[in-house]
Order: structure tokens, then C-alpha cells, then sequence
């Protein structure tokens, strides 16, 4: 878009975001999107919203308990990310752009295990003393970095040459 601004904003149940695009002197734009999630309570909430157990301290966690054990787990989540891209056209048969990318992902899937009450009267009438739980500590944080540049040129209305270099590194 080289003629005007513009942008938006999105709020939903998931996250909120916004974009931004602005031209520059005619032969060209630059952009600039983020998104990010709601922290894990106030998400749980609004699910709670959703699913009628409203109320700020509804508690969502997965309590699976039967014969089998029980697993109790209370996931967490958060997301952000940003992007950007400035689009330059020097010629009216040249374009090049570079676009950047910036994002980071916090999950946590720790967990209760408890075994069957049978399994651990067996094994405690076998003389092996085991814990009434088991506890998974399992944290996950990612961080995702892109770049990329491009450049394409219009020869002839059927010869074009495009070149796009890029780079994306995940921590």
C-alpha cells in the first residue's frame, strides 16, 4: 500500500492485536503487526465465560481421577509476537522488502500423577514405600526469530527474476 495508512486492531477470547501500515514518499510502506495472548487467569476466566462456571476464581484443571490413577494438571499459557516489513519500490520494475519476525511462546504442562490406591497398597504390602504422588515439572519457553529480504525485477511482461533470502532460529 503506498497511497494511505491504515491499521486495525482485533480483541477476541484468545488474544488481542493490532497492525499498522504506513506509506512512504510514494515508492514504498512499512508495516508493523503484534498479537499477545491473554495471561493463563484472565483466559480461564473468559473460558469460564463461555462454558457458564463465570467467576474470577474458577478453577479449570484437569482432574482425571479413577481406578487407573489420576493425573491433575492446570496448564498455562502466553504468546507474543511481532512482526514488521518495509517494501520498497525503486523502479517501476524493481521491488525489494525485509520482513522481520519476533515471537515468544511460554507453556507449562506440569503435573500431578497419583498411582491407583490398589498399586500402592501392593507394593506397600511388598515392602516398597512409593510416594502418594508424582510430580512432572515440564516448563516450556520458545523464542522464534525470522528475517527475510527480498528483491524481484519485472524484465519483461514474461521474464521476471526473483531472489528471497531468509533466516528463522527457534530457541
Amino acid at each position: 500500500n503506498n497511497r494511505r495508512a491504515g491499521g486495525s486492531a482485533t480483541i477476541n477470547l484468545l488474544e488481542v492485536g493490532g497492525l499498522a501500515e504506513v506509506p512512504f514518499g510514494g515508492r514504498g510502506s512499512a508495516l508493523v503487526a503484534a498479537r499477545r495472548s491473554y495471561p493463563s487467569a484472565i483466559s480461564k476466566w473468559i473460558l469460564s465465560l463461555v462454558d457458564g462456571t463465570a467467576g474470577p476464581k474458577a478453577d479449570i484443571a484437569l482432574d482425571t481421577s479413577s481406578v487407573f490413577g489420576s493425573v491433575a494438571s492446570e496448564p498455562s499459557s502466553e504468546f507474543f509476537d511481532i512482526h514488521g516489513k518495509v517494501l520498497v519500490q525503486p523502479s517501476s520494475k524493481d521491488r525489494a522488502s525485509v520482513t522481520v519476525y519476533r515471537g515468544r511462546e511460554d507453556l507449562d504442562l506440569s503435573r500431578d500423577i497419583r498411582l491407583p490406591l490398589d498399586t500402592t497398597d501392593r507394593l506397600i504390602g511388598l515392602g516398597i514405600t512409593v510416594p502418594d504422588r508424582f510430580s512432572v515439572s515440564e516448563p516450556r519457553h520458545t523464542l522464534q526469530t525470522g528475517v527475510g529480504v527480498e528483491w524481484s525485477r519485472m524484465w519483461t511482461d514474461k521474464v521476471q527474476t526473483q531472489v528471497t533470502v531468509g533466516r528463522t532460529t527457534l530457541e
